[in-house]
């Protein structure tokens, strides 16, 4: 065989722009992983922003609990230094000019933070420690107090003799009876929440800010912002209502919203306890929230990028020492293609890759093409000698065709000679002919009682079926009538259970009912005792005795009740028995008609499976009966003939 080269003419295929294999498997591997690497960076930054903002929200969430718990405990601080006012001897008298005078002496030596301490009596009139005389009936706190409160704490006010944010701590002042004889109570300043919120930074732009009840801002880094923003009515701020309605409500949330320089923040809000509703809020900058993100994005896009150049041009080198055999191997292909047929030439082999295999595999497949080709040579004259043998067979078959045609023209004169003897069978056929009329006479009568017997059987197996049809219905009703007993069985079972679940609470109520007549007793006992002790005590224990009378009688009214209850208990108690023993006798019943209603259904079952039986011979019988008519038909038909 003669290695092929490449063609005689010098063209050779075209190689070059996309169809190239080796621009091919560049872009593939490529485009593969700069999807790979796109997708890999992307659910990269998705998780890591997750993350990161699941992390930093916690954080947050963590800070502003803490912060609402400061400012509790702050509250709880001045709360309890006005109750120590409040349980003063001097305040405690409800005399307003002494309080007045007392409490102007003691301004210069209040808690750095109280602007002024105050006492308003019953009927709003009020005195303060820097020299403040009015009526306070209008104040919130002052109302509060007097319908029953304990405390009350105003929200943020502007103080009218310094302007500055304060609120009012207020106290119950109450006499040696229990009954209120005023209210005292502090200016407290605001700027400590200012103060806490400078502590809340995150970020490059984050703060913390402290909102009172009716949603004015009443703790912030920036003094010009308290006590002028309110967050439930700021159109100049977009979203900053949804955190106004959260804080008014105590609720904990976070929202999203718009400052007035149009950048996106994110307020994360917790209510403080014991207060009027306040709220520490922690503002998070959307930009500052997400630099980390972004920083690392462009971190990972730069080394995607490079990793993108550095597979793009291993791609490119691994490409093209793979082309470049495969190359060789198309070009040889394309002198076979383009050139003379010759069977005998072999492309080259180099090298045990897959190039070489598909050369060698070529190469096999010209060897087999050669046989087959030299194959039907051998088959195409053996086919002419066949032919020559054909011509020859063909006249021998002629001179067989000629002999055949005079055999035929012997045998027609035979056929001539056998025809008297023909007409001797037809008369010996006419007497049969005649005795076959007479037994066509009795087939007929015999098929005529077997059709009768037919009718009948049928008739028969009509009113079979009639019968068992109705046994199938009278089934069914059996049958549902067998699942209502079971349902009622069942369900008067669950009665069953019921009433003995109710008798035994009912022994409970009555158990009840004894350990309240006990009480009652006992209670009757002690108030013996109290207005025995009373008694004693004289003209002082006047008030106790009427109390003890009122508590005895309440005792025996208990008692009574008691008695009562327990004696209606215990007809109850018995009206469930009988029920209980009632519906375990119907049970019984209904087990007795269970037991006869399942004999009745078995007893139908066995007249119908007998039905059953003598309609499957009823059926045998007839087709016996369509087997004699059948045969009978059959002689019928052939004496007929």
């Amino acid at each position: 065989m003669t290695p092929l080269r490449g063609r005689s003419d010098g063209v050779r295929p075209a190689g070059r722009g996309f169809r190239s294999l080796r621009l091919r498997m560049v872009v593939l591997f490529g485009g593969t992983a700069v999807f790979l690497l796109i997708t890999l960076g992307a659910v990269l930054v998705w998780r890591v922003s997750t993350v990161q903002r699941g992390t930093v929200m916690e954080m947050a969430g963590q800070i502003v609990e803490a912060r609402s718990a400061e400012v509790q405990r702050w509250l709880e601080g001045h709360i309890q230094e006005i109750r120590g006012w409040s349980s003063l001897n001097i305040i405690r008298t409800g005399d307003i000019e002494e309080i007045g005078q007392y409490l102007e002496g003691r301004q210069g030596t209040l808690h750095p933070e109280h602007e002024n301490v105050f006492f308003a009596d019953t009927r709003g009139q009020a005195v303060s420690s820097d020299g403040f005389r009015g009526n306070l009936l209008s104040r919130r706190y002052v109302q509060e107090i007097l319908d029953g409160a304990e405390y009350a704490i105003s929200n943020g006010l502007e103080s009218a003799s310094t302007g500055q944010a304060i609120m009012a701590i207020a106290y119950a002042v109450k006499d040696d009876q229990g009954n209120i004889v005023g209210v005292a109570g502090a200016a407290v300043s605001l700027d400590v929440l200012s103060e806490l919120t400078r502590n809340m930074s995150f970020g490059e732009s984050g703060y913390g800010a402290v909102i009172g009840g009716d949603g004015v801002v009443i703790g912030h880094p920036d003094r010009s912002v308290v006590m002028s923003l309110n967050i439930t009515d700021a159109p100049d701020w977009p979203g900053m209502e949804a955190i106004g309605r959260g804080v008014t409500r105590g609720e904990r949330g976070a929202e999203y919203f718009t400052n007035l320089r149009g950048q996106r923040n994110l307020g994360i809000f917790s209510p403080v306890i014991g207060s009027p509703r306040w709220s520490v809020v922690y503002i998070l900058p959307m930009a500052d929230l997400n630099a980390p993100v972004q920083e690392l994005t462009g971190i990972i896009t730069t080394i995607f990028l490079l990793a993108l150049i550095v597979l793009a041009l291993t791609a490119w080198v691994v490409a093209g020492r793979i082309a470049k055999p495969i190359r060789a191997v198309a070009l040889s292909l394309d002198d076979v293609a383009h050139g003379e047929a010759d069977l005998r030439v072999a492309l080259e082999v180099s090298g045990r890759d897959e190039v070489g295999q598909i050369s060698g595999n070529f190469n096999t497949f010209l060897g087999v093409l050669r046989e087959m080709i030299g194959g039907i040579r051998g088959a195409t004259d053996q086919l002419s000698l066949v032919g020559g043998d054909l011509s020859v067979n063909m006249e021998e078959t002629s001179a067989a065709i000629t002999q055949i045609a005079a055999n035929v023209a012997s045998l027609t004169d035979q056929v001539l000679n056998q025809s008297a003897g023909v007409s001797e069978v037809t008369a010996t056929i006419e007497e049969i002919s005649r005795n076959m009329e007479s037994l066509d006479e009795q087939v007929q009568n015999q098929s005529s009682v077997v059709s009768q017997s037919s009718a009948a059987i049928e008739q028969m197996m009509a009113s079979i079926r009639s019968v068992a049809e109705r046994l199938d219905r009278n089934a069914g009703s059996f049958h549902e009538l067998v699942e209502a007993a079971d349902q009622g069985r069942v369900k008067l079972e669950g009665m069953i259970g019921i009433n003995r679940r109710i008798a035994e609470q009912s022994s409970r109520l009555q158990e009840a009912s004894s350990v309240i007549h006990a009480i009652a007793q006992q209670t009757n006992l002690l108030s013996m005792n109290a207005a025995i002790e009373a008694a004693h005590a004289g003209e002082y224990g006047r008030g106790f005795a009427v109390v003890a009378a009122e508590i005895r009688k309440l005792a025996e009214e208990a008692g009574a009740q008691s008695r009562a209850i327990g004696q209606e208990l215990s007809a109850v108690s018995s009206s469930i028995q009988e029920a209980v023993t009632s519906a375990e006798d119907v049970s019984g019943a209904f087990a007795a008609v269970h037991s006869r209603i399942r004999e009745v259904d078995e007893n139908e079952g066995q007249i119908r499976n007998a039905m059953e039986e003598q309609s499957a011979g009823s059926v045998q019988i007839l087709k016996a009966l369509e087997q004699i008519s059948a045969v009978t038909d059959s002689v019928h038909e052939g004496s007929g003939e």
